[in-house]
């Protein structure tokens, strides 16, 4: 069988089908594209309500005389330590951050 006569291998994959779009990847990348910028804005505005959150965690431990800050632990998350006086207290979520200052408030008054 000469080259001329067998067609199949440069027919299939050189190419292409005549039902085949040739929008098809530059659509996919679109619809990839769209998915991402949604994402991007979904982890932004979570971050912001994230970075709001915290700001507002250390303005309370400041007025209660308390310095916040955020550590990082082995597993990739966050803990928190909250210092007065070279005292320090870990805390391991933010949950643990309010109760703690809202008990310092509560001592406070």
């Amino acid at each position: 069988m000469s080259a001329r006569q067998d067609e199949a291998p440069a027919g299939a994959a050189a190419r292409g089908f005549k039902e085949q779009a040739t929008t098809d990847t530059a659509t996919v990348a679109q619809r990839g594209l769209d998915h991402l910028a949604v994402d991007q804005a979904t982890i932004r505005a979570k971050l912001e309500a994230r970075d709001e959150r915290m700001v507002g965690l250390r303005a309370r431990a400041a007025l209660a005389g308390f310095e916040l800050l955020v550590i990082a632990a082995d597993d990739n998350t966050s803990a928190f330590m909250i210092q007065k006086f070279g005292l320090v207290r870990e805390l391991r979520d933010v949950a643990a951050v309010e109760a703690f200052l809202d008990r310092a408030a509560g001592a406070m008054r």
